[in-house]
Order: structure tokens, then C-alpha cells, then sequence
């Protein structure tokens, strides 16, 4: 939230909001969902991250279910990367696109040696995992 002297005028736009006082002018422009989900799982804000998939995509809403498995998967690496390990694999388990593959891979030295590694993920598939924090691959 942010302060604001007495507000003088509203004006939305194509999606953008003017706000005008005494003293200033302030455009305010959404977001994207994927964006802001994005960030507040960085920041392993989980409760909010579901929070705001709940105001984004209510019940009734077709693309919820997909939202709701997409949102499990981030948020299980996320928490993985947080160390909160049981939480992180009770999100894994209501994700159908969650590889078992890739969370062996943190422990390469323990598997056969005729395992065969995934390749490791990408931004586009986790955007909020640090590189540092991502399998490496040999």
C-alpha cells in the first residue's frame, strides 16, 4: 500500500490507472498473475502465492484446475529450495507434471551408475530457482 494525498481525479485507460492529487500523478498498471505468483514464491511466500491464484482463478472458473496443478509444482520447488522438505512434497504430489527424475538429481552420488539424469530445468519451467540452487548437469 502506499500513501496518497486527496485523491482529485480517477482515469482507467486499456487497463492502466491514472491517479491524480494535488501534487502528483501516479499510473498504475497491472501486473500479470504468472508474474506476481512468480515473485511472491522467490520469496517463498506460499500462502500468498495461493491466495492470489484463489482472487485470480475463483471455483467456477475453467482454467482453475490447471492454475491450482501449475501453482502446486512451482510452489513444491520453491519450498524444496527453502529446505521445508515435507511441505515441498505434499505440493509435488497434486502436481501431475512433477518428474520424480528431477528431484533425484539433487543425488546423482547415491543413484546406480546406469541411472540416467533429466536434463536439468529451465528458467522458463521454474523461474523463480536461483541457478546456483538447480541440478547441474555432467
Amino acid at each position: 500500500s502506499m500513501q496518497v494525498d486527496p485523491l482529485r481525479c480517477l482515469c482507467d485507460t486499456g487497463g492502466r490507472l491514472f491517479v491524480a492529487s494535488d501534487r502528483s500523478v501516479i499510473l498504475l498498471s497491472p501486473i500479470p498473475y504468472e508474474t506476481q505468483r512468480a515473485k511472491l514464491l522467490a520469496q517463498v511466500r506460499v500462502t500468498e502465492a495461493l491466495e492470489l491464484l484463489n482472487a485470480n482463478f475463483p471455483p467456477e472458473d475453467p482454467q482453475r484446475e490447471r492454475q491450482l496443478q501449475d501453482f502446486h509444482y512451482h510452489a513444491g520447488w520453491a519450498l524444496f529450495h527453502d529446505m521445508q522438505f515435507p511441505v515441498a512434497f505434499q505440493h509435488f504430489t497434486f502436481s501431475p507434471d512433477f518428474e520424480i527424475r528431477h528431484l533425484l538429481a539433487y543425488w546423482t552420488d547415491l543413484l546406480p551408475t546406469n541411472w540416467v539424469a533429466p536434463p536439468p530445468l529451465t528458467r522458463p519451467q521454474a523461474p523463480y530457482i536461483p541457478e546456483k540452487a538447480m541440478p547441474i548437469s555432467e
